[in-house]
């Protein structure tokens, strides 16, 4: 007995200084219960309502808990809260069921209070459309801040089902306020309207072509984000017309932090990317759509050719579908191929090709790819990087660019050496410039080296580093992982910085290597 009443006050203790809250509080509590939830269950709300008459009293009267509407919910329910909402803005989910709706289920004066709407159709069942196109086009949506339109077949979690199924016309709601826009499985209607205040455009399953793409990012100018998930975008007719309006006038978007492109051909790509600017701190992503006759490199848009042989700082990271590209001095850009699985070949005869090409600009490279490519691509490609100064290596072959390494010193081994009496001088006389060892250098410039991921043999390092050393082009720090501690101190007396990180290469998955550094 006495163990059951202490349980009972241990209980009471928990409830006292909730029920004690002050009805601010409380009020406070459950707005936070329930924005925490992307759609309040109805039921949540109706049960605070019976725990006391406090509760009651407090939920009646917080206006911010009755402003989420379900049009599933029994309209005597929705009724409730309209009512108990007040004049605060409201949140639609439209969702229509088996059961048809009419237009009286909402009264114009609610559509004034909308602020966001997010309406979710099935395509089976046709009945709705007449209504939804009422609602859309008969109605003004002055304070109306985020909307969805997501059609799909059957059960809306199911992304796939309905790409069989022709996209709907969509035409654009008279809503000035308006700051997210999200569309799935539409056809846009053109001309759209000009919107200032839009920041973030997303499309789902939207077939668009070149011109329209534009067209649409040009009418919003203060986008922060663009996604065009899913989309396909072909060249089309209009993409070589004779008067090019945006030839002259290119796109502008000073606000832009992410831009993402899906299933875009890269004559599409091209001739949206010249077309367009944005700012050096936005990231860009992109899907090639490559078709059946392209290889990967027939599909690599010319256009970021050009950005990606001028950058200064460039990550590349290959794995079965993907090449990423860095460039801290621009944007980032991320390239996905949108090829079927098994191609990995395809995927390393684009890098090999890449790599077959120079970056005289480029200061810091890191290169993360399960596998590299020839000792022979490899070491005509770091051939290739007179100003690289830093580079990262994560890879299971790097034992490659150790042989390249060594390529580069027996040949300056077969080489005379020159002391100070035979040394060529330099043009402004001064007899210390590079030695002609120097010249032959691998990445003449490298002063970091960090392969704290990788796999390599001690000895050819050190080989490596005192021929650089006595090259006059010493490596000043180098990065290795524990596993090779017992050489930090041999490795010392060619480096002047030997930094030893605590993992172990085999102690991480390839993913997970990309992760730590992403």
């Amino acid at each position: 007995m006495a163990e059951s009443a202490i349980a009972v006050k241990r209980r009471m203790n928990c409830l006292i200084p909730i029920g004690r809250l002050p009805e601010e509080l409380l009020s406070m509590t459950m707005l936070a219960c329930v924005q925490s939830d992307e759609f309040v269950n109805v039921t949540d709300v109706l049960q605070w309502m019976q725990i006391s008459a406090v509760w009651r009293a407090v939920a009646l009267n917080t206006r911010g808990l009755w402003t989420r509407v379900n049009s599933r919910w029994p309209r005597r329910i929705i009724h409730l809260f309209l009512e108990r909402s007040g004049i605060t803005p409201l949140r639609i989910l439209y969702e229509p069921g088996r059961r048809k709706l009419t237009d009286e289920w909402l009264q114009p004066a609610h559509y004034i209070r909308i602020k966001e709407l997010d309406i979710i159709s099935d395509l089976y069942r046709d009945h709705q459309f007449p209504l939804l196109d009422r609602i859309l086009k008969n109605h003004a949506f002055p304070k109306l801040t985020q909307f969805r339109l997501r059609h799909y077949l059957g059960h809306y979690h199911d992304r796939f089902a309905f790409l069989q199924v022709p996209p709907l016309p969509f035409t654009f709601l008279d809503a000035p306020r308006l700051q997210s826009l999200t569309l799935a499985n539409v056809r846009i209607q053109f001309p759209i309207p000009r919107q200032s205040h839009l920041k973030e455009l997303r499309l789902e399953h939207v077939h668009l072509t070149a011109i329209k793409t534009l067209t649409l990012l040009d009418a919003y100018p203060n986008l922060e984000v663009a996604s065009f998930s899913r989309c396909y975008c072909l060249p089309g007719a209009d993409v070589f017309p004779g008067d090019d309006e945006f030839e002259s006038n290119k796109v502008s978007l000073s606000h832009l932090k992410s831009l993402d492109f899906g299933r875009f051909s890269n004559d599409a790509i091209d001739y949206i990317h010249r077309r367009l600017l944005i700012p050096s701190f936005s990231r860009v992503c992109l899907v090639i759509e490559k078709t059946p006759r392209q290889s990967l490199a027939q599909a690599f848009p010319r256009s970021l050719t050009d950005v990606l042989f001028l950058a200064k700082s460039l990550r590349i990271v290959v794995d079965t579908r993907e090449l990423s590209f860095e460039r801290p001095d621009g944007p980032h850009y991320t390239i996905c191929f949108g090829t079927p699985y098994g191609e990995n070949d395809e995927i390393q005869s684009l890098f090999s090709q890449i790599l077959s090409s120079p970056f005289k600009f480029l200061a810091d490279l890191s290169i993360i790819s399960s596998h590299l490519p020839s000792v022979e691509i490899f070491s005509g490609f770091l051939r290739l990087l007179p100003n690289v100064n830093h580079l990262r290596l994560i890879s299971t072959d790097f034992d490659k660019i150790v042989h390249a390494l060594q390529e580069d010193d027996e040949e300056a081994g077969s080489s005379p050496t020159f002391d100070s009496e035979t040394r060529p001088v330099s043009s402004d006389g001064d007899i210390d410039g590079p030695s002609p060892e120097h010249l032959r250098l691998v990445c003449p410039a490298l002063t970091t080296l960090d392969i704290q991921w990788c796999h390599f043999g001690a000895l050819c390092l050190i080989r490596v580093l005192e021929h650089r050393q006595r090259a006059r082009a010493p490596i000043g720090t180098l990065k290795i992982s524990r596993l090779y501690q017992e050489h930090a101190e041999a490795l010392r007396k060619y480096v002047s910085v030997v930094q030893v990180y605590p993992g172990n290469p085999e102690d991480y998955r390839y993913d997970d290597i990309q992760d730590d550094l992403g």
